[in-house]
C-alpha cells in the first residue's frame, strides 16, 4: 500500500513538473526564435488546431498540453484519495475516513483531492457536473445508481468497469465491477 501511494505521489510530482517546463519552453519560444522549441514541436504545432482564432501556434500546443496535464493529475489525485481509504468501515451519514456512506466517500474525496465541495446527498451530487454518456466513461468520472432525479448510491469510476464506493455494511469502502452492480448515469466533475 505505501509503495502504491509513492508511486502515485511520484506521478503527480511528474505532472507538476512536466507542465511548469512546458510553461517555461512557452515563454521562452516567446522572447526569441528557438531552434528547440520549434524541433520539439515541429510536428505537433503544424498539426494543432486552434478552434478559438484557426491558427496553429506553440503556445496554443503548450497550453492544450499544460491542461492535459492538469486534467489528468487531478483524475489522479482524486482516484488516489478514493483508494487510500479502500477498508474503511461503512458508516450510515459518515463522511470522514473514520466511516463513510456512499455520498459521504465522494463528497470527502472531492474536497480533499480538488477543493471541491460536493452536496452532501447521492441525490444532490447527482446535480452537479456535467453528464457523461456510459460508454464514454473516463477515470475519476462520478457514478450514480437510481434515475438522475432521484439518485440513491454513487461511487467513482476508477477504469475498466471498476469502481470505488461505499458498499454497505459489512463491506465498507470497496472496488465493484459493472458485473455486480451497474451504476444508471454519471457525470464529470473534473
Amino acid at each position: 500500500m505505501y509503495l502504491m501511494k509513492r508511486v502515485r505521489s511520484q506521478f503527480i510530482t511528474f505532472c507538476i513538473l512536466l507542465a511548469l517546463l512546458l510553461t517555461t519552453m512557452l515563454y521562452v519560444s516567446q522572447w526569441a526564435e528557438s531552434p528547440l522549441v520549434q524541433l520539439a514541436f515541429a510536428d505537433p504545432v503544424a498539426a494543432a488546431d486552434d478552434k478559438a482564432s484557426g491558427e496553429n501556434t506553440l503556445g496554443n500546443m503548450v497550453g492544450s498540453q499544460i491542461n492535459g496535464v492538469a486534467e489528468t493529475a487531478k483524475v489522479e489525485a482524486l482516484v488516489s484519495v478514493a483508494e487510500n481509504n479502500i477498508g474503511a468501515r461503512y458508516v450510515r451519514g459518515g463522511r470522514t475516513p473514520s466511516g463513510f456512506d456512499c455520498s459521504g466517500l465522494v463528497q470527502y474525496c472531492a474536497g480533499e483531492a480538488l477543493g471541491i465541495e460536493l452536496p452532501r446527498t447521492s441525490y444532490s451530487q447527482a446535480q452537479y457536473g456535467i453528464d457523461v454518456p456510459m460508454d464514454q466513461l473516463q477515470r475519476g468520472d462520478i457514478l450514480f445508481w437510481g434515475s438522475r432525479g432521484g439518485a440513491h448510491h454513487v461511487g467513482i469510476y476508477v477504469g475498466d468497469n471498476t469502481y470505488i464506493h461505499a458498499a454497505g455494511r459489512g463491506e465498507g469502502v470497496c472496488y465493484s465491477t459493472f458485473d455486480t452492480y451497474k451504476p444508471s448515469f454519471a457525470k464529470r466533475i473534473i
